[in-house]
């Protein structure tokens, strides 16, 4: 174990990722350092087509979330921290948990007044699956987000992402399928062609 303990340090994020996710598999002893080492990895923003640092922290909500229920704590304390891009990568890995991360919903409430927007897009988003009760106002503020007129590119990324998740939420967003007919209209618009997948998704039987 001394040789994964270390690999948690390493300057390669990718191998601090795998370092974690395999002390975790060992023993549940380690969960309080696998933990903080996901956090770590998730301080920038995640992307698939980003740099390594961004792939990892990709990764790291994927694996994070596997560890289920003794994850939440961490991640509700981490809704909170000022890393806008933890605030945003904890959220989007409670919704990853589901319905086990019940007890983060009073965070994720709180998150929905988030300073920042897609803090919020993505507390939004993990509110409705980890919380049926508050599926409802989630979803509403997924469609109030979706239909955003600031010009803003921080705006319209906010709207592609609502969108996103609204349609990922499947047939429970079925409250959105107005809002999205009406994006899904405008002509040859990426927002738009995103509003079509969502509402596939939304209407899929």
């Amino acid at each position: 174990m001394p040789a994964l303990l270390i690999a948690t340090k390493d300057d390669v994020p990718s191998i601090r990722q795998r370092a974690a996710a395999a002390l975790f598999r060992i023993s549940p002893e380690y969960t309080e350092v696998a933990c903080a080492t996901f956090l770590n990895l998730m301080k920038v923003s995640a992307s698939l087509g980003g740099s390594e640092e961004e792939r990892v922290a990709l990764y790291a909500q994927a694996d994070f979330a596997k560890l289920g229920r003794p994850a939440v704590p961490y991640l509700t304390e981490a809704l909170r921290d000022p890393n806008k891009y933890l605030r945003q990568n904890a959220a989007a890995t409670l919704g990853k948990i589901g319905p086990v991360g019940k007890d983060a919903s009073k965070a994720l409430q709180e998150a929905l007044s988030d300073k920042e927007k897609l803090v919020c897009i993505a507390a939004a988003s993990a509110l409705a699956r980890v919380d049926p009760d508050q599926a409802e106002r989630a979803i509403a503020f997924l469609i109030k987000a979706a239909n955003d007129q600031d010009s803003s590119v921080s705006a319209f990324i906010g709207r592609f992402l609502a969108v996103g998740a609204l349609g990922d939420l499947g047939p429970i967003a079925k409250a959105a399928i107005p809002a999205l007919s009406s994006l899904a209209l405008q002509y040859d618009d990426p927002l738009a062609r995103a509003a079509t997948t969502a509402l596939k998704k939304i209407e899929a039987k």
